[in-house]
């Protein structure tokens, strides 16, 4: 889709709000979120940046942990089995 003519602040609030996955176990942040969704460039405001990064990172981390109790609970399943 690509990118808007540039306007900060609803470019800023736009990157925040859309990041995450958009394809199961593929996220985007910065700039990625907002052309995949179509927003306002930003210009030169990097804060919405560090804030898109930490929240793609946290949506990973969360997902991640999600696998890693199901994982983790099938190996004790299978420990478990082998005594």
């Amino acid at each position: 889709m690509g990118e808007r003519s540039m306007c900060a602040d609803s470019g800023e609030r736009a990157v925040v709000e859309h990041t995450g996955e958009v394809y199961p176990g593929l996220y985007v942040a910065g700039m990625a979120a907002g052309a995949v969704h179509g927003a306002p460039r930003m210009g030169p405001i990097f804060g919405g940046m560090l804030l898109s990064g930490r929240k793609a990172a946290r949506l990973i981390l969360r997902d991640l942990d999600g696998e890693v109790t199901h994982a983790a609970a099938g190996e004790l399943a299978t420990e478990e089995t082998a005594r």
